[in-house]
């Protein structure tokens, strides 16, 4: 019988994924999913991939794929199993629960970018709860995280359905403080050079 011709394998790859640290703030499934992604566009074989991953881990996620034994680093199935063990969003749900309760929008922090990180930790979080309900979820924490009381209580007030509508209002409501606040200054500006 004759066999199909493999491709050719490229001799370096062309294509490369990020890094991967396993910190809190990695995220696994998507690191993954590239890494996958580069495998197959990279046309890396199993040995392939087991020569190459470990090219691809830093910090916790490098210390913790050097720990593994021998026979499972020499096969990709059970290097795979056991990174995701450790490092998938399943095995840390309590660790970003916490995370998401406790984060808080810093003061040099864009509203959006707050907004993107809470929705990211809600996803790590909340992995098999239905999306409308991590939806609120997301939401109720990033109201909550939001850096001025004034600001929480304006959002709330508007008692925004969603994450992203949490987000237009507390924009809209950014701007507006921001402008109350400017004009306030000018007044108080304007009634000291009066008083002088």
């Amino acid at each position: 019988a004759q066999q199909a011709a493999q491709p050719p394998r490229p001799i370096r790859p062309w294509a490369t994924p990020d890094k991967f640290s396993g910190s809190t703030a990695a995220d696994w499934p998507a690191w993954i999913s590239e890494y996958n992604i580069v495998a197959t566009v990279n046309n890396w074989m199993q040995q392939d991939q087991v020569d190459y991953i470990g090219l691809y881990l830093t910090g916790n996620a490098q210390s913790f794929y050097a720990s593994l034994p021998d026979p499972t680093r020499r096969q990709i199935g059970p290097v795979l199993q056991a990174l995701e063990d450790r490092f998938s969003p399943a095995a840390r749900v309590d660790v970003y629960r916490a995370e998401l309760k406790g984060r808080r929008q810093r003061p040099d922090e864009q509203t959006s970018d707050f907004c993107e990180v809470i929705r990211r930790l809600g996803r790590l979080a909340f992995p098999a709860v239905a999306p409308d309900v991590r939806d609120v979820l997301s939401k109720d924490a990033f109201i909550d995280g939001l850096d001025s009381r004034e600001l929480r209580l304006e959002v709330r007030r508007q008692n925004p359905p969603t994450l992203d509508a949490a987000l237009q209002h507390a924009l809209r409501a950014t701007a507006i403080l921001a402008i109350d606040r400017q004009v306030e200054e000018t007044e108080a500006d304007a009634q000291a050079t009066q008083t002088t």
